[in-house]
């Protein structure tokens, strides 16, 4: 690592690496409305680097206001909470009736997969990052939109190319050292390594709170 860019941050580059990997697959052109469903560690990357690349208006989607709140300050335009809000109303008003250019799914749900292409404008865009744990089942409307209106679905999986590690480590690693990602809000807990089978458990039993990346570092 640079000498500028801190071990603690580096441990981000992984989550990071996803996104841009995905982004790399697709021209992101300066202007394009973007919307980012699902605001967790890949999301708030995934805002960062649409909002790198020119993305105008930028669309943060989530049912958690805490990650609403990270998608502010890397620089969302515009915050929908489905739960709150008529989240595919909101995203038609913000780009003119259009939909948006490209849609960035990390969300890992039906729901999420739903409004990605439902959000989209005709021919857009759509990356689906979002693990799924069960069958993938798409609403009506969804799967017409994908077909009448000829979006093009892209799965994106890994967070590196070859030659090792790829150009998304490198890519990276030159944007934090330039200051031009933000990491330091998304790490939320530092505990040590004794402390990771607790707190794997509170994880488990959902006892452990608001949170967004827990850091372990060794013991001592």
């Amino acid at each position: 690592m640079p000498d500028r860019v801190s071990l603690e941050v580096a441990a981000t580059i992984e989550p990071a690496a996803i996104i841009l990997h995905g982004i790399h697959k697709i021209d992101l052109s300066l202007g394009d409305a973007v919307a980012v469903v699902g605001c967790g560690a890949l999301g708030y990357f995934a805002l960062q680097f649409a909002k790198l690349s020119g993305a105008h208006p930028l669309i943060a989607i989530d049912v958690d206001e805490d990650k609403l709140e990270l998608a502010r300050q890397v620089g969302a335009d515009i915050c929908i909470n489905p739960a709150k809000a008529d989240a595919l109303a909101a995203i038609k008003a913000a780009t003119g009736g259009r939909g948006v250019a490209v849609a960035l799914e990390a969300a890992g749900s039906d729901k999420g997969r739903d409004l990605s292409i439902l959000a989209c404008a005709k021919q857009g865009k759509v990356i689906l990052y979002g693990t799924a744990y069960g069958d993938v089942t798409f609403g009506e409307a969804a799967f017409a939109k994908m077909v009448r209106e000829e979006l093009e679905v892209i799965g994106s999986w890994n967070s590196y190319s070859v030659p090792f590690p790829g150009k998304e480590w490198f890519d990276i690693i030159g944007l934090l050292e330039a200051g031009r990602l933000a990491v330091e809000s998304l790490i939320t807990h530092r505990a040590t390594l004794d402390e990771a089978p607790e707190i794997f458990q509170k994880l488990k039993d959902r006892s452990f709170g608001p949170y967004h990346k827990i850091l372990f570092k060794p013991n001592g």
